[in-house]
C-alpha cells in the first residue's frame, strides 16, 4: 500500500498518523530550541540533522545558556552601580 492509497482508502488513519508525525517533529524541534541561547549554529545543525538532542549536550547547552544570563547580569549590575556612583542615582 502506498502513502496515496492509504490516504484515499483509510483517511481517517492517514490524518492520525500524520498528526502523530507533526508532534513528535515540533516536540524535537522545541527540545532543540530550549537550549538554542547556549549555542544557536548547533542547534541549528542539530534541528537540520533530523535528530534528538541528545540529553548530555541538552545540560551542557543548558549550562552555557545559564553561563551566559549570568554573565550579562552581573555587568548589567556593574553598569548600574557605576551610573549610580558617577550620577548620584539609584537605578
Amino acid at each position: 500500500m502506498d502513502i496515496q492509497t492509504l490516504k484515499s482508502q483509510h483517511k481517517e488513519l492517514f490524518d492520525k498518523v500524520f498528526a502523530e508525525g507533526v508532534a513528535a517533529e515540533r516536540e524535537r524541534v522545541d527540545a532543540w530550541l530550549t537550549v538554542s541561547k547556549g549555542n544557536p549554529s548547533v542547534v541549528v545543525e542539530g534541528i537540520n540533522s533530523g535528530k534528538k538532542i541528545p540529553l548530555s549536550l541538552m545540560m551542557n547547552l543548558t549550562k552555557k545558556t545559564k553561563a551566559n544570563e549570568d554573565e550579562i547580569s552581573a555587568f548589567n549590575d556593574e553598569v548600574k552601580s557605576s551610573i549610580n556612583l558617577k550620577y548620584g542615582l539609584n537605578i
